[in-house]
């Protein structure tokens, strides 16, 4: 499913010149911070990135935060970004994979065959020299064709079927503190607690001190402490579907089939009375 889901910020300088090569900028931010993805991207950006926005590319008409985007939705906003699917894309954030990792799934769930994650994000650029600018960029629509997406994002149905069923593991990239209920919701009036049976994952654990991902030995260290065996199928979740993606970026050094999100995650989950929590 992925060719290359990270690349080293040195690597992405030296195919910036390539006339196929697409930066993304995926920066997002919490809803309870008063900073906005795009208010940092206007301030300094790769030069010639286009900005991706979760919110915007989504299914609006359901009212829950950022959900995934049908085909269509996909295919017309990289259209309007200038991007085909025979682009080699890059995308990257302010730093953590937030929320690049999300934007990589989306690309991925569609098949693009050439999507990477820069690792470390806009600091690792600017730390090895990489220019930065806040000129928009000239986009020239495209025409993007994708393909549909299959068994890479789960309902809230498909959770409850796999509470009861052993071949699946479902992680939360919360903070522990979200995950036991101790600490409250960025949403306001939003219960607290985790889905029965599923296994605190921090994403945070994944990152190495500069903001970049931890190497598959040490994924693998992890899943392994959780008891995740390689023949599980693994349910990301986190509040929204933004951190859960991260996990998955880090889980594909390892392995790179049977990886799901819960698109709705916690903010779903704990906004239906029915929910086991």
């Amino acid at each position: 499913m992925f060719t290359q889901p990270l690349i080293s910020a040195a690597d992405a300088k030296a195919l910036s010149a390539e006339p196929d090569l697409k930066f993304v900028d995926a920066t997002w931010f919490l809803p309870n911070l008063p900073t906005r993805g795009y208010d940092a991207y206007a301030l300094e950006h790769i030069p010639g990135a286009v900005f991706f926005d979760i919110d915007a590319i989504a299914d609006t008409s359901i009212k829950l935060p950022h959900v995934f985007p049908s085909l269509e939705i996909f295919e017309q906003s990289m259209g309007e970004l200038g991007i085909s699917e025979h682009d080699r894309v890059i995308v990257y954030d302010r730093g953590n994979f937030v929320a690049s990792a999300r934007a990589w799934w989306m690309f991925s769930a569609f098949g693009h065959q050439q999507v990477s994650t820069l690792d470390g994000g806009l600091p690792a650029w600017k730390k090895i020299g990489g220019d930065v600018s806040e000129d928009a960029p000239d986009v020239a629509p495209a025409v993007y064709q994708g393909t549909a997406a299959k068994g890479t994002v789960v309902t809230h149905g498909e959770v409850v079927s796999a509470l009861s069923d052993q071949s699946q593991a479902i992680i939360d990239a919360r903070s522990q503190g979200r995950f036991s209920g101790a600490e409250p919701e960025p949403r306001p009036g939003l219960r607290g607690g985790h889905i029965p049976g599923s296994q605190n994952m921090y994403y945070g654990d994944l990152l190495n001190g500069d903001g970049t991902m931890k190497g598959a030995d040490a994924i693998a260290a992890h899943l392994e402490s959780l008891s995740i065996s390689a023949d599980q199928q693994i349910i990301s979740t986190c509040g929204s579907g933004v951190t859960a993606a991260i996990l998955l970026l880090g889980i594909s050094q390892v392995r790179q089939d049977g990886l799901k999100l819960y698109d709705g995650s916690w903010t779903e989950w704990a906004l239906n009375p029915a929910s086991p929590i």
